[in-house]
């Protein structure tokens, strides 16, 4: 990682997010988010959906189009966000597009 890179933001940190700024929005349908797993050396974060969001046929688009661009916004060193869904795993990987 490069001097000037963002840090990558702690296990606390990312649970703080989730909670206060995602799961608000996944709970809507009795949907829930939580961390999985966090790796600062690969900028890879694991979340695990649950509740009405295993099986929900619109989490690809939540989690691509909504969760993603929340996390990457607050977090620029997370390079890659993989959705963990009963033993299903989803990834999105790739740079931030610009805004």
């Amino acid at each position: 990682m490069a001097a000037d890179s963002p840090p990558f933001p702690t296990d606390e940190l990312l649970r703080e997010y989730l909670q206060s700024q995602v799961q608000p929005l996944v709970a809507i349908d009795r949907g829930r988010v939580e961390l999985r797993k966090a790796d600062a050396v690969t900028g890879r974060v694991v979340l695990r959906y649950s509740g009405t969001c295993a099986g929900c046929p619109g989490l690809s688009v939540t989690h691509e189009q909504i969760v993603v661009p929340l996390l990457r916004r607050a977090f620029p060193a997370i390079a890659e966000v993989e959705a963990s869904i009963d033993g299903e795993r989803r990834a999105s990987e790739g740079p931030v597009a610009p805004e």
